[in-house]
This record gives C-alpha cells, sequence and structure tokens, in this order.
C-alpha cells in the first residue's frame, strides 16, 4: 500500500513584512515557488523579507512525485512584461540579490530559455545580482548557451536525489546524467559559480549521497544545499 504524504501546512502570517510581499506578489501577478510549493518555510522567509520567484507561469510540464508545484502538459501564457515585474519587485524590496527559479516549459520551441534569459538580463542591468535555479532543458546545449549568456551570478540546477531513487522521485524526462551533464557544460561555459541541491529522506543511503557529492564535484558544483 502506497502512503501519500499530507501537503504542508504553511504557519499563519506573523509579520507585516509577510503582508507587504503578499501583496507584492499579488498585484504584480509573480508567481513565487514558496507559494506554488506550499513550502512550509513560507512564513518565516516571508517574515524575513525573503522570496524566491518563479518565472514562464504556475504550471509545469514535468510531474516529478515530490512537488506540489501544478503540472500539465501545456503550461501557462507567457508574461512578456514579467521582466520588468521583476525588476519592480526587486527595487519596492530593496533587495541586491535576486534568485529566481522556473517552472519547465516542453511546451514552448526553447523550453523558456529565452524568457529566463531576458529576465536575467533585465535585473543584472537594474543592478541586482541574481541566482538562477533552471531546467534541465532535456540536455540541449543551444538552449543552456542562451541561460548562461544572460550572465547569472549563480547558475543552479537540482540533481534532487541520489542516482539510484531518480525514477522513483523525479519526472521520467529527467535522469542523473542529464543534471550532471547541465551543471558541467555550465561550468564550461565559464560559469564562475554552479550549484545544486540534494534532498534527503527517499531512501538513499549515506554512500549513495557522499557518491552524489563526489560527482557533483567532479563537474565542478562549487555549492550544494542539502534538504528533506
Amino acid at each position: 500500500m502506497v502512503h501519500l504524504s499530507p501537503k504542508p501546512r504553511i504557519r499563519p502570517p506573523s509579520s507585516e513584512e509577510f503582508q507587504r510581499l503578499k501583496v507584492l506578489t499579488t498585484n504584480l501577478l509573480l508567481p513565487t515557488v514558496c507559494q506554488e510549493a506550499h513550502c512550509p518555510n513560507q512564513s518565516e522567509c516571508w517574515s524575513g523579507g525573503t522570496a524566491t520567484f518563479m518565472v514562464l507561469g504556475k504550471t509545469c510540464t514535468r510531474g516529478c512525485k515530490f512537488c506540489q508545484v501544478n503540472a500539465s502538459s501545456r503550461g501557462d501564457a507567457v508574461d512578456v512584461n514579467e521582466p520588468q515585474k521583476l525588476v519592480e519587485a526587486a527595487q519596492r524590496l530593496k533587495l541586491k540579490y535576486v534568485v529566481l527559479t522556473m517552472v519547465n516549459r516542453d511546451d514552448l520551441a526553447d523550453q523558456g530559455a529565452s524568457h529566463v534569459a531576458k529576465c536575467i538580463s533585465e535585473l543584472n542591468q537594474n543592478g541586482f545580482l541574481v541566482e538562477a535555479l533552471v531546467g534541465d532543458f532535456r540536455g540541449d546545449n543551444k538552449m543552456l548557451d542562451v541561460v548562461v549568456g544572460s550572465s547569472p551570478r549563480v547558475f543552479a540546477h537540482n540533481i534532487e536525489t541520489v542516482e539510484s531513487l531518480q525514477g522513483k522521485v523525479r519526472d521520467a524526462r529527467a535522469s542523473y546524467s542529464q543534471s550532471l551533464g547541465v551543471l558541467a557544460y555550465a561550468r564550461e561555459k565559464g560559469m564562475m559559480y554552479t550549484k545544486s541541491s540534494l534532498q534527503l529522506g527517499h531512501g538513499e543511503s549515506d554512500a549513495e549521497v557522499f557518491q552524489t557529492m563526489r560527482d557533483l564535484r567532479s563537474v565542478g558544483v562549487n555549492m550544494l544545499t542539502i534538504g528533506q
């Protein structure tokens, strides 16, 4: 029998900063991964004025088992004004460092690469440092060139889990080797900082976790976050 875990509960808002950020993102129609993924830490982060903006809509074309973001074979209409909205939000929040993530857009000809690049470039031009957490673009180096060419300060792509559990945790179109290839290519193209993330608690062994760390280091990844 398969036991499905309930969606994590978001704690009630606890500050004026939380309400300010909520109103701002709502008025600008800017999705955040905090909201769409039902993150249980949303109240804590937003109360501190921290949020991760999610571009290319609220609907992902992948169906990873761990993720709460809505999934469909087709994503939402792309908001061409999103780059400018991000700048406005970052200015009003008085940010210096902006973290972007994206939904996968397998339904678009360029998988959303050009839109992500425009968002990064617009923020760069307005003096912000950008960390871009992107999808794998199905390992297409031409699409990766577009994103890397927009010069994010940090290029991030999550490997998510150990090699043996990829099929259990991630969408079938993602893979361990493909993710390593994406990170390796970004490093080869001159990215000074590359970053990945690993989830624990899916049944992996300690040895597998250490092997994943070694594999990430072997392709030049110099930052790793670990969660559950």
